[in-house]
This record gives C-alpha cells, sequence and structure tokens, in this order.
C-alpha cells in the first residue's frame, strides 16, 4: 500500500515511553485509527481493480476473485480495528470528562475519519 505517514512518537528513543500522557495515548490511537481506514480504503479500491480484472480476463478469473476476496477480508478486518481505536479514544475522553481522569494533555475534540 502506498500511504505515507509520518514517524510514529516511539520513534523518539527508548527513554521515551517513559514520559508517555495520555495526549499521547489519543494521538496514537485516532492515529492508528485513521491509518487503518485509509488502508481498507485501498485494499477495497484493489479488491474492486481486481474484479474488473476478472471479468476481462476469464481464464484467470478465479484467481482474481480469491484476491478480491482477500482483500475485501483485509478491509473489514481494518475497519474493525478502527473502530475499536476510536472507541477506545471515546473512552478515555468520556473518563477524562467524568473526572475520572486527570484533564493534563487531554483535548475534547472527537476522534477524527479522513
Amino acid at each position: 500500500m502506498t500511504t505515507s505517514l509520518a514517524p510514529a512518537p516511539e520513534a523518539a528513543g527508548p527513554a521515551a515511553r517513559f514520559r508517555r500522557t495520555g495526549s499521547d495515548f489519543l494521538s496514537e490511537a485516532t492515529r492508528a485509527a485513521r491509518v487503518n481506514r485509509v488502508r481498507a480504503r485501498e485494499a477495497r479500491s484493489m479488491a474492486t481493480a481486481c474484479e474488473q480484472r476478472a471479468r476481462r480476463a476469464p481464464g484467470q478469473s478465479a484467481m482474481y476473485l480469491r484476491e478480491a476476496l482477500r482483500l475485501r477480508r483485509e478491509a473489514a478486518a481494518l475497519d474493525v480495528d478502527a473502530a475499536l481505536h476510536e472507541e477506545a479514544v471515546t473512552a478515555l475522553r468520556q473518563l477524562t470528562d467524568d473526572g475520572l481522569l486527570p484533564r493534563q494533555g487531554v483535548s475534547a475534540e472527537p476522534a477524527g475519519r479522513l
């Protein structure tokens, strides 16, 4: 897949993982959800292309249809993973709003989609 992304925050070094905040978790989970949504969209697009190739090349249609099915399953799994990340972000924000977690470094903006 050809998704270009900035390096993840954990690339800052081995000591950086000990200085993590709720804001770090929120940004990483939101980023992961967005990445998974983009990858799912790309997988669905490639599955559509495989289905079109299967119609144009009847002799190889089984191969293309198998690949399309694999890509659609991959897209569905990525959508589920993205939904789980978004749910985690929503739950953390709800805990913060309820006063069960400190507000330090946690923004109130909802998890967005691309």
